[in-house]
């Protein structure tokens, strides 16, 4: 009896992900448009090229081809 209710409610859960889906579509082609429209600076990037150097160097050692 509770393994079917915890199927119909996981059937639930796919049905509304999938009407929700278009709705999210449309919202982040919008928040996109306005993140690309906005002049975006930079701010608080004190060890930007450190983090980055080791995000690289992580990317590299477990990812030969990176």
């Amino acid at each position: 009896m509770h393994d079917c209710m915890a199927y119909l409610l996981s059937l639930e859960d796919v049905l509304v992900e999938l009407l929700l889906q278009p709705l999210i579509g449309q919202v982040d082609a919008q928040l996109l448009k306005a993140v690309l429209l906005e002049a975006l600076k930079a701010i608080d990037i004190q060890y930007a090229n450190g983090t980055l150097r080791a995000l690289t160097r992580t990317c590299s050692s477990k990812h030969p081809n990176c």
